[in-house]
């Protein structure tokens, strides 16, 4: 008689355990706003305008981490304006670590917004945009 009703007392115990250390229900999640899908990239603007291609020459060409840096942050100060430049010098890039500090730069100018404009460039035909457009797309 005495097994059953310790196993009755340590499931008690269990669950009353489980009930007081339980996680309380989350709020529900609001819902995210919808993003508005842009049908073409922006114009590049200002400084920009004269300078991407300066800045995508020294990017692909980076002798230094100063020289990366330096162009890195100037286009992606540009933006996504930009960005129509940088997958046509991704196409082209045959240096591999020129295409990663390509890829970092168009990592942080696309978004989900640009998402119908990466998709236009499944069928490119160089593979790296190809797959640049295919795995951004679906992380977004």
């Amino acid at each position: 008689m005495q097994r059953p009703l310790a196993a009755l007392g340590l499931l008690l115990l269990t669950t009353a355990a489980t009930a007081a250390g339980a996680p309380r229900a989350r709020p529900a999640a609001e819902e995210p706003d919808e993003v508005v899908r842009l049908e073409a990239w922006p114009e590049l603007e200002g400084s920009c305008k004269k300078g991407v291609a300066r800045e995508l020459s020294r990017l692909r060409k980076a002798r230094t981490e100063e020289m990366a840096t330096s162009a890195a942050e100037n286009l992606r100060a540009c933006g996504a304006a930009a960005v129509p430049a940088l997958l046509e010098a991704l196409g082209k890039e045959r240096d591999e670590d020129a295409r990663e500090r390509l890829l970092d730069v168009l990592l942080a100018t696309t978004g989900a917004p640009h998402t119908r404009l990466l998709a236009r460039e499944f069928d490119h035909e160089s593979l790296h945009v190809r797959r640049f457009a295919l795995q951004r797309v679906a992380a977004l």
